[in-house]
């Protein structure tokens, strides 16, 4: 059999198992990761707000996962693990048997069996967040959800890689706001897929511990789909940057947004290609000077929101990477939401884009929730997915919570199970040979 150890788009699966005004608000060592020189609105990161180099490296197991790892562990920059995440979620609660150490193992089979339905009265449900029931009627359905909220903390998504990112990038926000959506929305690692296509941002499912999906360029939407499709059940998140999502896979975009596949789309939106040192890309202002364009890019840039409007997306926000707590809000709406939903994050690049910096969104970003937007107002929702200039809105723009996904209007899916539950044996045994083949 050939070695796929190398292979980058194999699966990765889990090792284990909000406030924010507007302002000059964060100043960060620019000696340590992710810090800015000179900077004033750096992106929030480090043990008081689970940038994934907090924390431990494991966390104890969701119930029914599977899993045993400690908790706890030693911050990446050489102290010591401690403190909240910022928004209330705090990685110092106590667990029977220990402070921050490992879950006793008393009774976890137990509550792994009852959560997965195994127990007299059981309901509980595999992938894709479904609250469970556990034994014991409404009692037990109470008190398994509860011990879901308090074991689930960032530290279940902290992973072993470090960022290679550069100090100061718009990433590490983006970051820190995903693992924080993912604990307020209480979804374990092993409930969601993390897709990601190629550029600095698209690194990011290796500095989460989930289950994650590195594509070619420009087509983690396409790969998301068939995952999304074959279970539904999973929360499928894409991250990428706006090269590959709105240039080299621009069209899988259109038509993703168009069949509205339950996905949530976070595209880091830098206004430049930041890996291949400094390209620009379809969001670069015309006249901006890159290494290809010395002087300065003949092009107009696209507005994602005003093409994701005219698409017919059922839900568009924009978000800002200097203000974390506020994206981690959206994230969550974002995933919540039954449907395709882009979130257009503007994320600074320290390194190649001396334009579009912390400083420069903070002088046009205003919250349209704080203006008193209707996102459900179709009208007003165009005016702001048009908006662009000395003032940028952020927040959600647009929302359509009446149309169906794609998902419900499929008859595979919505006459019969979806393929992750069907029996291998329903396949035979050509139809098996021919699925191994097509892997091995």
């Amino acid at each position: 059999m050939p070695d796929h150890s190398d292979f980058r788009g194999a699966v990765k699966r889990p090792a284990s198992p909000h406030g924010g005004g507007w302002g000059r608000e964060q100043r960060v060592d620019p000696d340590l990761p992710g810090g800015r020189p000179g900077g004033t609105m750096a992106p929030a990161e480090g043990p008081e707000t689970g940038d994934g180099r907090s924390g431990g490296h494991g966390a104890a197991p969701p119930p029914g996962a599977g899993h045993t790892a400690a908790a706890g562990g030693e911050d990446l920059r050489g102290a010591p693990a401690t403190g909240s995440v910022a928004g209330g979620v705090d990685s110092r609660v106590a667990r029977p048997g220990g402070a921050t150490g490992r879950a006793p193992r008393d009774g976890t089979e137990r509550r792994t069996a009852a959560l997965r339905g195994g127990e007299a009265g059981g309901t509980g449900t595999g992938l894709g967040g479904a609250r469970p029931a556990a034994g014991g009627g409404e009692a037990g359905r109470r008190a398994a959800i509860a011990d879901r909220a308090e074991r689930l903390t960032v530290k279940a998504y902290a992973s072993d890689h470090r960022p290679t990112w550069c100090p100061g990038c718009g990433d590490f926000g983006i970051l820190n706001a995903l693992k924080k959506a993912l604990v307020d929305l209480e979804i374990w690692p092993h409930e969601v897929m993390i897709v990601s296509g190629i550029g600095c941002g698209s690194k990011l499912p290796d500095y989460i511990n989930a289950n994650g999906f590195m594509t070619i360029h420009g087509r983690p939407l396409a790969v998301a789909t068939g995952i999304k499709l074959a279970n539904p059940k999973l929360h499928v998140v894409v991250v990428h940057g706006d090269g590959d999502g709105y240039g080299i896979g621009g069209n899988h975009w259109l038509h993703t947004m168009r069949r509205n596949i339950d996905l949530t789309d976070i595209i880091e939106n830098n206004q430049i290609y930041a890996l291949t040192k400094g390209q620009y890309s379809p969001t670069s202002e015309r006249g901006f000077r890159t290494t290809t364009s010395p002087a300065g890019a003949p092009e107009d840039p696209v507005l994602p929101t005003r093409i994701a409007f005219a698409t017919g997306a059922t839900f568009i926000a924009r978000a800002f990477a200097g203000q974390p707590n506020q994206m981690a809000d959206i994230f969550a709406a974002a995933i919540r939401h039954k449907g395709y939903a882009l979130v257009d994050v503007l994320q600074p690049c320290v390194t190649f884009n001396k334009v579009n910096t912390y400083d420069w969104y903070a002088e046009r970003a205003y919250s349209v929730e704080e203006e008193g937007h209707d996102p459900t107002d179709p009208v007003a929702a165009w005016e702001k997915c048009n908006q662009w200039g000395d003032r940028i809105p952020i927040g959600i723009l647009w929302r359509n919570d009446q149309a169906l996904p794609f998902e419900e209007r499929i008859p595979g899916l919505t006459e019969r199970p979806p393929v992750v539950e069907r029996p291998l044996d329903e396949l035979g045994e050509d139809g098996l040979e021919r699925l191994k083949a097509a892997f091995f």
